[in-house]
């Protein structure tokens, strides 16, 4: 096993991203649904890109480890 360390996490570094991504989606979607239905303040702006930035990273984050599983 020690000889084979580098293969070994070549292999669970993809899966583990790719299993944290998929469950940070569910809370994801939850603060979105959350931020529609909130009140207009005015820090409300920078929320809304913050969560397009998130959905961004999650969704690139899913495609890379899903590419390098894959291999």
């Amino acid at each position: 096993m020690w000889s084979l360390r580098w293969e070994i996490l070549t292999i669970y570094i993809p899966r583990f991203c790719y299993v944290a991504l998929s469950i940070s989606q569910t809370y994801l979607i939850q603060n979105t649904v959350e931020y529609v239905q909130g009140s207009d303040d005015p820090g409300s702006v920078s929320t809304g890109y913050g969560l397009i930035g998130a959905f961004a990273f999650v969704y690139i984050g899913l495609a890379v480890s899903c590419s390098k599983t894959h291999l």
